[in-house]
């Protein structure tokens, strides 16, 4: 529903998308915070878990259904007309339009499909931890900036690829790893995370400024 509003916003009211979409996901939390009351949710259906902790010839559940949503999101973006839309559209958006590109059908589409991966997300998140954690993902939308950038996702648009996103998550997880095994404290943790985005921010930048 909120991917949905989300593609309503910014595609119908041109509403800047990162602005909505950090206000709605303030919205959510909040909306998390009022129903839970800021506690854990207990989950009593034991199935529920399988999702989260089963595991296939020894590779867990939640790293398949990763691989196979990158596989997914790869052919869509690389192999078909949605996807060559929506790189058309993140380029410019007004030569996407003249093009011939619906384009609030298709930002309508980004959004609510976004929407929907992030449910699922939460979803296997929640198995995992055998409970709702309404405090669980705070911090999350910094953490996904900083591993797309690190993959060569322009914040500007239109460029990106589905496995260079996929290094730039694996280098971010490696550099988590990296800190949890030094027994680094938290507070230096958020210092590092925050220099990585701005060094990724600046290196975007600079890209942008060397093909112009």
């Amino acid at each position: 529903a909120f991917g949905l509003l989300n593609g309503f916003v910014i595609a119908k009211l041109q509403i800047n998308a990162l602005i909505t979409t950090l206000a709605t996901m303030q919205i959510a939390r909040g909306l998390g915070y009022i129903i839970s009351d800021g506690k854990a949710v207990g989950i009593t259906e034991e199935s529920f878990f399988a999702l989260g902790n089963s595991s296939f010839i020894g590779i867990p559940t939640p790293i398949w259904l990763t691989i196979i949503t990158f596989g997914v999101f790869a052919f869509l973006l690389n192999r078909t007309v949605y996807g060559r839309n929506t790189l058309a559209i993140g380029g410019n958006e007004e030569a996407a339009r003249l093009a011939g590109v619906n384009v609030v059908k298709t930002k309508m589409i980004i959004f609510t499909v976004s929407g929907f991966i992030s449910a699922l997300a939460g979803v296997i998140l929640a198995a995992r931890m055998t409970s709702g954690q309404p405090m669980t993902s705070v911090g999350f939308e910094l953490v996904v900036i900083s591993a797309c950038v690190l993959g060569g996702v322009s914040l500007k648009g239109g460029i990106g690829k589905v496995s260079y996103v996929i290094a730039g998550v694996l280098i971010l997880g490696t550099v988590e790893n990296a800190m949890n095994l030094l027994n680094m404290s938290p507070f230096a943790q958020y210092v590092v995370r925050g220099a990585i985005l701005l060094a990724a921010v600046i290196f975007d930048r600079y890209k942008q400024t060397s093909r112009a």
